[in-house]
């Protein structure tokens, strides 16, 4: 398997391979956030990002020969072809405002949903109003985000370590709330919560001063998401320095695995 990004909000121009499948060949500046996060948690599987998708897609084919290549958002990209499309949806906020972008959050139209082989819809909380607006016979799998430990550079601790803890926590992803309520579901009690914009590339004086309040405010944890983690200069990062690992878990997986296997 390889995979296929654009690595929004990267400072290169051209094709990067993020990673060979053997080690990391690019940092965030280089290829974005989301590839590193995503060739730092599958160190076996190739990562290259290209604005020109088909031609990234060729560079892969050539280079990596993978069985499957996954194109990150690539549902708008008809010029390259895909065996099967999946459209992913937060459960409880399925059409936003109903606009497409950049008025709203959609990609596309409503009604181009047909064409999708998989509606996923991410979240515990499912809008049984908006679902019945999705297109019949395209097959719907729920799914929950899940947190499953706290990683620092020591390794992993099991999530109990929060409970009843004071905690500062930070982020720049686009739905930082759910974040939040991940935290507080968990027993922490957040002291500070600082939000940045999605894709945000902290400066150092900015984690110091994050780094100083949490230590005047008596906070056992400093925390942040994994997305965010990629982006930290390592000689910043202390000890009490975690993020929240989460994993995807689908209800009913039986439906994907039948679409994978046709």
């Amino acid at each position: 398997m390889a995979i296929l990004s654009r690595g929004y909000r990267r400072e290169s121009r051209d094709l990067v391979i993020v990673s060979d499948g053997r080690e990391i060949l690019a940092d965030c500046r280089q290829g974005g956030d989301e590839p590193v996060m995503l060739a730092k948690s599958l160190p076996a599987v190739p990562v290259v990002v290209d604005r020109d998708r088909v031609r990234g897609g060729r560079f892969i084919e050539h280079r990596f020969k993978p069985d499957i290549l996954l194109l990150d958002d690539g549902y708008q990209h008809r010029r390259l072809h895909r065996d099967l499309d999946i459209v992913t949806f937060r459960a409880d906020k399925l059409w936003g405002n109903g606009f497409c972008l950049p008025a709203g959050p959609l990609r596309e139209r409503r009604h181009h949903l047909k064409r999708a082989d998989l509606i996923w819809l991410n979240g515990d909380t499912v809008d049984s109003d908006q679902q019945q607006r999705l297109p019949e016979g395209v097959p719907r799998l729920l799914s929950r985000l899940q947190p499953t430990a706290l990683v620092g550079h020591s390794g992993e601790q099991s999530l109990v370590v929060l409970q009843e803890q004071r905690v500062a926590a930070f982020c720049g992803i686009a739905q930082p709330d759910r974040f939040r309520q991940q935290l507080l579901h968990l027993g922490a009690t957040i002291v500070i919560f600082r939000t940045f914009a999605d894709h945000h590339r902290y400066a150092p004086a900015e984690l110091h001063a994050l780094q100083e309040e949490a230590q005047r405010t008596e906070c056992r944890w400093l925390i942040t998401t994994e997305k965010d983690w990629h982006k930290l200069p390592p000689t910043v990062v202390a000890e009490n320095w975690v993020f929240l690992r989460l994993t995807l878990q689908p209800v009913d997986a039986e439906i994907l695995s039948g679409l994978l296997q046709c």
